[in-house]
């Protein structure tokens, strides 16, 4: 998505402030809008998602003390949602003709990764890789929203953004509950369908998204 939106982005810059603030309160939207279902409703269905492709033995409570790939899934699950917000501060800082201070930001990012992987990991596992992933990734975020602020101010649509958490709330809650009862194709496709009905009587959609969208 950033990517297509990213000559549209750089146009912007060029043309008005008040244009690239509402590319980016539309996008951030949308990229919320994209994240947080699957973040949630893999968070939830992580352990039968996981036994669907593999064997039980490598979930966990099958080996005292040690987790399994159920709690690695849901480690990447959440790193992802920050991967997803850091996408438009890189594309953003980008547009703007800033692609060292980037560049900067992402050595920091991969600098803390590592480090904090050689201590943690011997003693952790995959689980201390995980965590620092997150930590990782909330660093660069942290690092590149500040960078970003220099040039625009970065608008946040909290209406919508509530109206977003609030459908993925009820997709979730369906899902949780359902989760023993529904096999998991028909229950991750009626989960999707939720969350998108939800999303009308709500309002999330917009025309202007759409319309951005499109042009994207």
């Amino acid at each position: 998505f950033m990517n297509s939106t990213l000559p549209t982005l750089t146009q912007a810059f060029q043309e008005s402030k008040e244009r690239v603030e509402r590319i980016l309160r539309l996008s951030f939207n949308f990229l919320v809008l994209m994240a947080l279902p699957l973040v949630v409703g893999g968070l939830i269905l992580a352990r039968p998602l996981m036994q669907f492709i593999m064997n039980d033995q490598f979930l966990t409570g099958n080996v005292e003390g040690y987790y399994g790939a159920d709690v690695a899934f849901q480690l990447l699950l959440a790193a992802n949602i920050f991967s997803f917000i850091t996408n438009l501060f890189s594309f953003t800082l980008i547009a703007s003709g800033n692609q060292g201070k980037l560049l900067r930001i992402n050595l920091y990012g991969v600098l803390f990764n590592i480090i904090t992987n050689l201590i943690f990991i011997p003693t952790y596992g995959f689980v201390a890789a995980g965590i620092t992933t997150i930590i990782s990734e909330i660093l660069i975020i942290t690092l590149s929203y500040r960078e970003c602020r220099k040039y625009v101010h970065i608008p946040f649509d909290g209406k919508t953004l509530l109206k977003i958490v609030g459908a993925a709330a009820i997709m979730g809650a369906f899902v949780f509950l359902a989760k023993d009862t529904i096999p998991l194709i028909p229950l991750v496709g009626i989960g999707a369908g939720i969350f998108a009905a939800s999303l009308f009587p709500l309002r999330v959609i917009s025309g202007e998204m759409l319309a951005t969208i499109r042009r994207t």
